[in-house]
Order: structure tokens, then sequence, then C-alpha cells
């Protein structure tokens, strides 16, 4: 079978989702039996745990996106390069891993976007320095998200849609809190909106 095939679709409005289970350790202790089985080859037991990430990843990448279509090809981007990765996750909450793996699509989508033709910032390098990088017209969000690099608007989407907070978007990220801080205050700048508390 297909590892698309073993991943069941998204949209179901009709299935419950469980809230994210993260331990205290910052593992999710209530998973391992989940996660062995999964890192075990039992698309079962990972499409549970994915059932718990997957409307909060999509609301994500919408975000980011604008394109439900995009959106949910990214997801399933996400959720399958999660299953492909399942034997090697170590330690790392399932929460952030979820996320960590959504936000790599979404850059790696963004960066693809060079030349296509309708015009937001991507970043250059690690500082959050950006240069101009179009987007399609059918990805470009109403709301002024376009104005943001790539970078910032990851973040921005997870401190204020996702309600994260700066430690956990900094984690997600993989840059130092204080990096991840400017890089939101400069995002909130640029949108010229106010902070969330």
């Amino acid at each position: 079978m297909a590892a698309r095939e073993t991943i069941r679709p998204l949209g179901n409005t009709q299935q419950s989702h469980a809230a994210p289970c993260v331990g205290s350790s910052g593992s999710d202790d209530c998973d391992a039996g989940l996660l062995r089985d999964a890192a075990q080859g039992n698309a079962a037991a990972f499409e549970k745990i994915a059932a718990r990430y997957d409307r909060a990843i999509l609301a994500l990448l919408l975000a980011l996106t604008g394109s439900e279509q995009v959106a949910l090809d990214l997801c399933h981007s996400t959720l399958l390069s999660a299953y492909r990765e399942m034997q090697r996750h170590r330690a790392q909450s399932m929460y952030i891993w979820f996320y960590r793996l959504a936000a790599g699509q979404w850059l790696a989508w963004a960066g693809k976007q060079v030349g296509t033709g309708c015009g937001t910032r991507a970043p250059a390098g690690a500082n959050g320095a950006s240069q101009d990088m179009p987007f399609p017209a059918d990805s470009t969000p109403a709301n002024t998200l376009g104005t943001l690099s790539a970078r910032e608007r990851l973040v921005f989407a997870l401190k204020s849609d996702q309600r994260l907070a700066l430690p956990t978007v900094a984690q997600i990220v993989d840059l130092p809190q204080e990096t991840v801080a400017r890089i939101f205050t400069r995002a909130v700048a640029k949108l010229r909106v106010s902070p969330l508390p």
C-alpha cells in the first residue's frame, strides 16, 4: 500500500480530534504505546497520533498560504513526512515535531514560489533579512500578511493565529527565543497591529 493511502484524508468535520497530549517532560508520555507502534510501521497507530495535530497544522498552513488547496497539500505532505520519519523521532514533543515539520513544508513551498509573479517578501538568510519574493495570486492571503517575509509570516502565524508562547515558537522554528521575539516584533511593526498579550 502506498504511503499516501495509509493516511486518512483531511477535512472530515464529523470526526472529533483530541487535544494534543503533551506530558510534563515535554514528550508525549500518554502516546508512548502509539509512538512505539507507529515507529514500527503501524499506520492505524500513526493515524491516531496524526488526528491530534492535523487540524492545528492545517489551520496554520491555511493562515500562511491563504489557499485551502495549497494548505491541504502542504498538510498532507507534512503528515507523509511525519509518517516516513516516525522511526527517527526522538525525545522531542510530538506537538513541536508536527509543527516543525509543517514549518519546514511551508518554508520549502514559499522558497519555490520565487519568480511566479505576485509579490511578497521572503527571507534571504538566517538573520531574517528579506528580499522580494512573489507568490501565486491564489495563495496570497486577503489580509496584509503578504507584506511579511516567509519567516516573519511563520512566526507571526504561530504566535498570533495559533496563540503559541514565544519559547514554543522558538522551538518550532529552531531559533533562539530572542531572535524569534525580534522577528515577531518586526512583523507586528510591518503590519501595524498590536501584539497579543
